[in-house]
């Protein structure tokens, strides 16, 4: 018999979790209609998840969105409060 050691490490961080609702601001409402594809995030803040009505998706490049769309967005304090900064001016890195 061969036995096989295993080892779990867990590290603890600060993660903020943000909700961006479109719609409630101006520079929000210009990503209506878009593909998340089609929006520069920072690779530390994605979309996690997004509520749709009553439905939770699970956000990939085809999903489009839509008005009343609320995305969730993860990352570290910094980041995430840039992120929702960058959206509620409108310069959200459209490609």
């Amino acid at each position: 018999m061969i036995g096989i050691a295993v080892s779990v490490a867990v590290i603890l961080i600060a993660v903020i979790f943000i909700d961006i609702t479109l719609g409630d601001h101006e520079g929000e409402t210009a990503l209506v209609g878009l593909r998340l594809s089609e929006i520069s995030f920072p690779e530390e803040t994605p979309v996690a998840m997004i509520r749709r009505g009553g439905d939770l998706m699970v956000p990939r490049g085809d999903t489009e969105l839509r008005h009343g769309d609320r995305l969730t967005v993860i990352g570290q304090p910094e980041s995430t409060k840039a992120q929702r900064l960058q959206f509620a001016s409108g310069s959200h890195g459209l490609e």
